[in-house]
């Protein structure tokens, strides 16, 4: 299934009933994390679309970052900050980060110095080749196969924020 139509299925899905969280008015615009019941969004991923964060399951999704946690704080202010720029931009953000995969990076090597640096003065250590990894494979890549940054970019990138 195509990354569109996925974005498509999720936008169509926005405000329908699902288990959610709501979030504190600290993450606004964002205000809950709820459970893809399209199954689209990856899994240990977040998908957001202006004020919701899906995630493929809530329990996950709590495991992954507990609440209260230094990382769920980080992944949060991430996807605050998707929200922002796509209510500054609105539908021509979805269309760019769909179709170019330098706009992809530009928006995401943003979401993830918030997250990445935050975790970093929090004390945590990050190591930079499993985040250009990330960044770099198929949670990024596009139907066409895509790739929005290569792994040595990512990896000079990652390092730059200050990872090991």
């Amino acid at each position: 299934m195509s990354r569109g139509f996925a974005l498509v299925a999720l936008l169509a899905l926005a405000g329908c009933a699902a288990p959610s969280e709501p979030l504190d008015a600290a993450f606004a615009p964002l205000v809950r994390v709820e459970q893809d019941e399209t199954c689209l969004v990856r899994p240990h991923m977040l998908t957001t679309i202006e004020t919701v964060s899906y995630v493929p399951s809530l329990a996950v999704f709590d495991a992954d970052y507990p609440p209260g946690s230094l990382a769920r704080h980080a992944v949060l202010d991430h996807e605050r900050l998707h929200a922002e720029r796509q209510a500054a931009l609105g539908a021509r953000w979805f269309a760019l980060y769909a179709a170019y995969p330098s706009f992809r990076w530009s928006e995401e090597s943003l979401g993830w110095a918030v997250e990445l640096k935050e975790r970093l003065a929090g004390g945590e250590v990050v190591f930079a080749g499993p985040v250009a990894a990330l960044l770099s494979g198929p949670a990024y890549t596009d139907p066409l196969g895509r790739t929005m940054v290569d792994y040595v970019t990512a990896l000079t990138w990652a390092v730059g924020v200050g990872c090991r």
